[in-house]
This record gives structure tokens, C-alpha cells and sequence, in this order.
């Protein structure tokens, strides 16, 4: 059996306050929970924008912390601004790197629990253990803690939960197990001291047996107002079976008494602890609300409407004269506006959640947008017709795999502001931007210019890096949870687009690896041949890869080039690649009249 009773206390325990009415109740239990020694208890007031009610809040709470902080000052306030109150809370969470939650759940009215909205967003994202808090109808002084048991790990974990905080409020605790009246009496004490075995402390803890046909009525029919009732549950099951099942679910509903609802709490080893709390800092959960809050951003992202088309025009002119005046500052101004970040990330969003009309209604736009930024620059190149090509053209018409990682880093840029709302999402537009608007206006103005090498260049890089930031984006959307229960016609759907993502994606980086090769070798070669036929000029220099590799270049001398140097050049050449040559020189004579 797995062991949790190790260590009944936590090191790091949060406390979210938000009602100085409840707030009492909270620390105190925390308190009661934490290391006396070398634990601490964050009380957690998220900010999430009314200044004045939070101020007021604020000044409220800072004496209630002071008092029940005490000499020892194991309370400390703690305060964090959030675009929302569970994101407030997991946020901290993560980044104090907590050991256990406590929140509290509103009492139940008209037969409904209510745990509310911001538990239910916390239990669904939340990687450390959660102790849930409903309070009793009628606020009295606690008499008894009740522990309903069967042997499980989850009982175990409320077991040892209620002896450490009966030890500590010095008060009486009674496990419990309900089983029906046929069953043997010695049945039924071996389910209460399996969850009691090797617990310190269970020798104090009364065992009691009460005969019923349903667990959750026979519990029920046993408890005080002046109880204390502690259930374990198993947080990823029991929201899967709707919030803790059928026994929990019935215990915050219909009991008069406070209920504590805890999922395992015990730390792993120290060193496989400092591993989590490592780990769980790196990974960002998204809630449900922030889920749907995505997919509705999306939808309002992918539409292809006035001020989509405005964006893509103004982006693509400023990007066109930025290329052709050589101005890096007039290129970012045109990565300022960012159209082409709204349909990627649709795009992104649509393929984790298999929206299947989310992505057509996203390539769709894409389609929209793509001719017309290309127009534009076409336009602006033909207006401009016959100036040279500038540097910032040339690097566009130049990819490298460089390129690859800024447009993987774009995609993660741009979805992870997403998913997160306090990052502002000029911030993704500007790296997607940066990636895809400059090279595909390049791709327009050197069709236009008669370059089409260039432009042909310019625009793979175009398509490889809207490939990889689709792609990239997805699969971080996929990692911080927004993806669907995949069945039937999504699943075929979700398994045949990742294939065909996958398959273009290696594609376009084939494509471009292959291209970048051959680019790295004209220019390994024009450097190798800028002084082989000194003091002559060498000029269009052509390498086409093959075995061998074959040399063009135009040599301009006024002293005839020999067979010997052609030769003596063409060795070297070989010896430097280490792979067989075959040059050609086409010689022009310079005839000077003096």
C-alpha cells in the first residue's frame, strides 16, 4: 500500500482570502496543518482590478493576518495581480511552489452545492493537493472530527488529515465505516484499521461501525452540528465523475456540520518533491473558463472581416517600402500591426480542439490575406521598378535553418499570449509578424523585379515558417490542456491532420535545409574564388551540387588565363569542398587603350 502518513503536515500551505468573514476559519486550519517548524502560510488576496473594493478588502484583512500570525509570524499576507481569481491562484501556486490549497466552498442552498466557479476552475488545473473548506449552517464551536473511512489511499489521507487536526484543536475523532447488517462486524473494523495502520497517532482515534445500506445515509444519520466531517477524495477522478461523486457530493449538500474534503496531501521524498515543484513551474494549466475563452477569441480572431483587410494592406505597403529604403526601423513599424497573428493562432487553436470549422474558417482568411499582402508588394515593386535590391531584401531571399527557430519561437510566442491574458498580445504579433509579413512582401517585389530566384526563396521561407508556427502553436495549446475527448470522426480528424502537419512541416525544413546547403556552398565557393585568378576579377559565379560539382564563373583579365591555373584553381577548390570538382571559366579579355 502506498504510504501517505509519512508526514501529516506540509511545508507550504496557501490560503486564498477574499471574506474577512471566512478568512478566520481558513488560517486557522492551515496553521494547524503546516510545519510548526519550518513551515509557512501564504494568505493569498488576488488583485484582479476593483481598486477600491480591494483596497478596502485589504485593510480588513492585514489586522486578522497579524493576530493569527502571532509572535511566530507563520501567516504572511501575500497579494497577486491577475486577469482572473483562479488564475490569481494557480499562478501563485505554481510560483511559490505550494505543497497544499485551501479553499473555501460556500454552504449549500435549496439542495445545490455551490463550490463556485473559481474552485472548480482551481480543481481542474491545479497540480498540487487541494483541501476543500464548506462551513456549517450554524457557526458553533467544533466538538468532533469524523473521518469516514474504507481502506483506500484517499481515506487514509482524511485519516490522517483529522488526527493532526484533532491534535492539534484538542478535540475528539471518531472513524467511521457503514456497511450493511449482514456483513461481519470484524469485516468492517478491518476497513477502519486499514485506514488507521501506521498512522501517528490512530491509538487515540475511536473506531465506529454503523450498520445502513447506503454510506452516505448511514454517515449522515451519525453526525452533530458541532461536527467536523473529513472525506478524502481523488481530485482528477472525482471532477471527472462530476465533483467528487456520489458520496461527496452528498456529504457538502446535506450536511449541517463543516466538511473538509482533502485529495492526498502528503509530499513525495524531498528530492522527488524539489523535482515537482521545479517542473510544475514550467508548465502552465489553463482553467475551463480560460479554455472557452480562447476558443470564443479564436472565433472572433479568424474572421476575415474590414479591419483584418485594413491590417494586411497598411502591414504590407509599410513592410514594401521598408524592404526597398533598406530601413529595419520602417520594417518593424509593419510588424507593429501583425494581421497574419489572428488567423494563425485560430488556426492553432481550431487543430487542438478539433474544431474542424474554426481551422477552415482560419485557412480561409489566410487565403484572403495572403494575395492581397502579395499584391501589394507586387504594386509597390513595379512602382519602384529597376532599383537594386537592398540587404533586407537579400536576407529574406537567403533562408537559413536560423530562420526555422525564429518562426518555431514566433508560434510559441504568439500562443503562449495567448492562453496567458496578462501578456500583451502586440507583443506574439511582433514575432509572428517578423517572420512572415517581410518575406512574403519580398516574395512579391522580386517576382515583380524579374529576380524570380529570389522571390521563389523568399516566399519558402514564407510558407515554411506559416507552417511551423501553426504547427508549433498547436502543440502548445495542446500542452497546457486545451484539447478535446477525442472519438469517432474528431479523433480520425485530429490523427489524420497531425500526419499531414507533420509530413509539410518536415517538407518545407526539407526544402529549406536543402536550399540553405546549397547557398552556404555558392557562397563557400565565391569566397574561395575572390582571389584565385589574382590580380584578376571574378564575376557570376554559378555551383550546381552534384558529383562533381560543377563551377561557372566569368574571370576578367587583361592577361589570358592559362590551362594550368584553371587547373591549379579547380585542385584547390576540390581539396577545400573534399569533394571532386569540375570548373569552367569563361574568360573576357580587358583591352585598354593606352
Amino acid at each position: 500500500m502506498t504510504d501517505v502518513t509519512a508526514k501529516t503536515t506540509v511545508d507550504r500551505v496557501i490560503v486564498p482570502i477574499a471574506n474577512p468573514d471566512t478568512a478566520k476559519e481558513l488560517l486557522k486550519l492551515a496553521s494547524a496543518l503546516v510545519d510548526p517548524e519550518e513551515g509557512d502560510v501564504i494568505a493569498l488576496f488576488v488583485l484582479s482590478g476593483n481598486l477600491e473594493l480591494e483596497t478596502e478588502t485589504l485593510d480588513r484583512l492585514e489586522p486578522l493576518v497579524e493576530e493569527l500570525a502571532g509572535e511566530e509570524k507563520k501567516i504572511k499576507l501575500q497579494t497577486h495581480r491577475s486577469s482572473s481569481i483562479a488564475r490569481g491562484i494557480l499562478d501563485a501556486s505554481r510560483d511559490t511552489g505550494s505543497d497544499l490549497i485551501i479553499l473555501g466552498a460556500q454552504r449549500a442552498e435549496n439542495n445545490q452545492e455551490l463550490l463556485g466557479i473559481v474552485v472548480e476552475n482551481v480543481l481542474a488545473a491545479i497540480s498540487c493537493p487541494v483541501l476543500i473548506y464548506r462551513p456549517a449552517f450554524k457557526e458553533q464551536e467544533t466538538k468532533r472530527i469524523v473521518v469516514p473511512t474504507d481502506g483506500t489511499v484517499p481515506a487514509r489521507t482524511a485519516s490522517a488529515i483529522g488526527i493532526q487536526l484533532a491534535r492539534y484543536f484538542d478535540i475528539e475523532i471518531d472513524a467511521v465505516y457503514v456497511q450493511p447488517g449482514y456483513r461481519s462486524r470484524w469485516e468492517g473494523l478491518g476497513h477502519i484499521e486499514q485506514s488507521l495502520e501506521d498512522i501517528p497517532g490512530s491509538a487515540q482515534v475511536k473506531r465506529t461501525l454503523i450498520t445502513a445500506q447506503n454510506p452516505a445515509q448511514g454517515t449522515l444519520a451519525r453526525l452533530n452540528d458541532d461536527d467536523l466531517l473529513v472525506v478524502g477524495y481523488s481530485a482528477r477522478s472525482e471532477i471527472e465523475r462530476w465533483l467528487f461523486g456520489d458520496f461527496s457530493r452528498k456529504m457538502l449538500m446535506h450536511a449541517r456540520c463543516a466538511v473538509i474534503l482533502v485529495s492526498p496531501t502528503t509530499p513525495p521524498a524531498p528530492l522527488f518533491n524539489a523535482a515537482r515543484k521545479s517542473i510544475n513551474r514550467l508548465i502552465l494549466r489553463l482553467t475551463p473558463a480560460e479554455e472557452e475563452d480562447i476558443v470564443r477569441q479564436a472565433y472572433d480572431l479568424s474572421a476575415a472581416n474590414l479591419d483584418y483587410l485594413v491590417l494586411i494592406a497598411i502591414s504590407a505597403l509599410i513592410a514594401s517600402l521598408g524592404l526597398l529604403a533598406n530601413s529595419v526601423a520602417v520594417i518593424i513599424g509593419a510588424m507593429l500591426v501583425a494581421p497574419f497573428m489572428q488567423p494563425c493562432i485560430a488556426f492553432a487553436v481550431g487543430m487542438a480542439t478539433n474544431q474542424i470549422a474554426l481551422v477552415r474558417r482560419a485557412l480561409l482568411t489566410l487565403l484572403v490575406g495572403i494575395p492581397l499582402a502579395l499584391g501589394i508588394a507586387a504594386l509597390t515593386g513595379l512602382l519602384v521598378r529597376g532599383q537594386p535590391f537592398t540587404s533586407e531584401m537579400i536576407a529574406r531571399g537567403n533562408p537559413t535553418l536560423l530562420d526555422v527557430m525564429v518562426a518555431f519561437a514566433s508560434g510559441v510566442m504568439g500562443a503562449y499570449a495567448t492562453a496567458r491574458k496578462d501578456i500583451p498580445s502586440a507583443l506574439a504579433g511582433v514575432a509572428i509578424a517578423a517572420a512572415l509579413m517581410p518575406p512574403l512582401c519580398t516574395f512579391g517585389i522580386g517576382l515583380t523585379a524579374g529576380n524570380v530566384s529570389l522571390g521563389l526563396h523568399a516566399g519558402l521561407l514564407f510558407l515554411t515558417n506559416i507552417v511551423c508556427i501553426g504547427v508549433i502553436a498547436w502543440l502548445v495549446f495542446y500542452l497546457v490542456g486545451l484539447r478535446p475527448i477525442l472519438n469517432g470522426r474528431i479523433q480520425r480528424f485530429s490523427y489524420g491532420s497531425m500526419v499531414m502537419l507533420s509530413v509539410l512541416v518536415l517538407l518545407t525544413i526539407g526544402l529549406l535545409v536543402n536550399f540553405s546547403a546549397a547557398t552556404n556552398r555558392s557562397q563557400q565557393v565565391a569566397h574561395l574564388l575572390d582571389n584565385a585568378f589574382s590580380p584578376a576579377e571574378t564575376s557570376e559565379i554559378d555551383v550546381q551540387d552534384g558529383s562533381p560539382i560543377k563551377v561557372t564563373v566569368v574571370v576578367r583579365s587583361a592577361a589570358p588565363i592559362t590551362t594550368n591555373q584553371v587547373s591549379a584553381v579547380e585542385e584547390m577548390l576540390a581539396n577545400r569542398l573534399s569533394s571532386p570538382v569540375h570548373l569552367d571559366v569563361i574568360f573576357q579579355q580587358i583591352i585598354s587603350s593606352q
